[in-house]
């Protein structure tokens, strides 16, 4: 690797401008033209760049590398795989000469892990054209990597997780694998788990459940248990869509078991949330105390106990016990809740504060959650907060906006992934309460 090219590797890699690498003794444009290999710099400037690079200056300008690079074609398998599992990315990028699947694969993933993407496109583009000259034992052999590619190259290449393309390459990683009986891989249960989360993401709920259900069902071993608790989230998520709640928690008890099973603590404290509210939205309130008494033992202290205790204010509320929600909300640390706590919060405060007659303050709370209820389509948490404001303002357009939005609400057959804070079975003050 010539000097500009190690210049310019390790700025990306630490996440440098070349305006940012710059100094008194160098220019953006004398930078440029370093990595350019259009330009030597002196010991001076090398030394600054080595500097800010945090990395040995003797690194820069050692020949080392060149002795190290293996020919061209030809390399030690065994070797290039043993890097890549230790993580050791920048030593394959070095030593090694793309020429085959297996020289392309590994640097072009190596690129990948170092966040340097449009370098790891560059060479995942090649794979698929290159597996296909290999032999058809290699190919066998060979398919599993060439999967993990396509997913890379899927994740790089698509704007979100709806779209065509997305489906596309998860539906060409599944056809591989089948074709080559590839059915007890990683990649095949991740690639079936992010075809679910599309059809999830295109509001096609009941295809989202047959498909993730049928899978479970097939009685496959799944050796990945990281993707087993992302699967019943799904299958959570689309059940509570077509508001079957009790399928919705016995699908987040599996997530949540899982989670612990792995040890992912923090993703287990977060479903924990969501199981909170699908037992209000079943109208299971026995086991909603029960579960949040638990969990302010369990968890005491932790960063999501300040979301358990907006979650014990949503049962106040739906409960119309005004009173005791500007009690306890004295207890709640509104800096450490994350975003959509803080927003269910400030709606709670809102809506409490305008059926109490405190206009003023509801008001206040009510612009601070707004944008955000709307952005996450909570149209009957939105009506409500209309209406409201109708009966403190009389103002035509309140009233406009409150019809548009309970419509909206009444008119649709799935609830919101984010759902709202009113539960469907509340029973607002009317109108004409005040």
């Amino acid at each position: 690797m010539n000097l500009g090219d190690k210049i310019k590797f390790f700025r990306k890699k630490v996440g440098l401008t070349q305006l940012e690498l710059s100094c008194d003794i160098l220019s953006r444009s004398t930078i440029s033209k370093i990595e350019s290999n259009k330009y030597t710099p002196s010991i001076l400037q090398l030394q600054h760049i080595a500097k800010a690079l945090n990395i040995d200056v003797s690194y820069l300008i050692s020949e080392a590398d060149a002795i190290t690079k293996f020919p061209t074609k030809t390399y030690n398998i065994n070797l290039i795989s043993d890097l890549y599992e230790n993580k050791k990315y920048l030593d394959i990028i070095e030593r090694f000469t793309p020429f085959d699947f297996v020289t392309y694969y590994y640097i072009g993933m190596s690129y990948y892990k170092l966040a340097l993407f449009n370098d790891a496109l560059k060479y995942l583009d090649c794979c698929e054209k290159l597996f296909k000259d290999l032999s058809s034992e290699l190919r066998f052999i060979n398919v599993e990597n060439l999967c993990y590619s396509l997913n890379s190259l899927r994740i790089l290449k698509i704007k979100s997780l709806g779209e065509d393309l997305n489906k596309h390459y998860l539906e060409k990683i599944l056809a591989y694998l089948n074709y080559y009986n590839k059915l007890n891989c990683e990649i095949y249960f991740i690639a079936y788990n992010n075809l679910g989360v599309y059809y999830l993401n295109i509001n096609d709920y009941e295809k989202t459940i047959y498909f993730i259900e049928d899978f479970l069902s097939k009685n496959i071993k799944i050796n990945s248990f990281s993707v087993l608790p992302n699967m019943h989230l799904i299958l959570n998520n689309a059940y509570f869509s077509i508001k079957n709640y009790q399928k919705a928690i016995d699908s987040m008890l599996k997530c949540i078991f899982f989670f612990n099973y792995i040890g992912n603590f923090d993703a287990e404290q977060e479903c924990y949330i969501i199981l909170l509210n699908c037992y209000l939205y079943a109208y299971q309130y026995d086991k909603f105390i029960e579960t949040l008494s638990e969990l302010f033992i369990k968890f005491k202290g932790c960063e999501f106990e300040e979301s358990y205790k907006v979650l014990d204010l949503a049962l106040l509320y739906n409960n119309n016990k005004l009173s005791e929600i500007l009690y306890k909300t004295r207890t709640i640390n509104v800096n450490k809740l994350k975003l959509n706590s803080k927003m269910d919060y400030y709606f709670i405060l809102s809506r409490t504060n305008f059926m109490l007659n405190n206009t003023d303050i509801g008001y206040k709370h009510f612009k601070k959650c707004y944008k955000f209820l709307k952005d996450n389509n909570k149209f009957l948490d939105l009506s409500l907060l209309y209406k409201d404001l109708f009966v403190a303002y009389n103002n035509i357009e309140y009233y406009n906006s409150y019809i548009k939005y309970k419509n909206i609400h009444e008119n649709s057959n799935y609830n919101v992934m984010n759902p709202n804070i009113t539960l469907p079975h509340y029973r607002a003050p009317s109108l004409n309460s005040k």
